[in-house]
């Protein structure tokens, strides 16, 4: 484990307040993984320890959505690597340092 608890719950936020900005929510649970495949994105078959953080979304564009979602960040680097909603999954992509989701 590279990071810590209060660590990647800041790296979420960053990302999530960068690429979502329309998303109202609340950070939950943090769970770390280690050595585990990854299913998505370019990282795909890797073996990777990863982090992953709930997010209880309470509104989008302004209108109530009550639901969970998970962003799941790369415990080597601290980088995000997707955007999990319960119909898709988005990866991060990062230009001037700014995080946006790859749709």
């Amino acid at each position: 484990m590279k990071f810590t608890k209060q660590e990647i719950l800041d790296k979420a936020k960053t990302a999530i307040e960068e690429a979502c900005t329309h998303v109202d929510y609340q950070l939950g649970r943090v769970i770390f993984h280690e050595k585990e495949r990854v299913h998505y994105g370019k990282y795909k078959g890797q073996i990777l320890s990863t982090w992953v953080v709930t997010i209880e979304v309470v509104s989008v564009l302004g209108k109530d959505y009550d639901t969970d979602d998970f962003i799941t960040i790369n415990d080597e680097d601290g980088e995000p690597l997707h955007y999990q909603t319960k119909h898709q999954t988005f990866e991060f992509e990062k230009t001037d340092n700014v995080y946006s989701l790859k749709l």
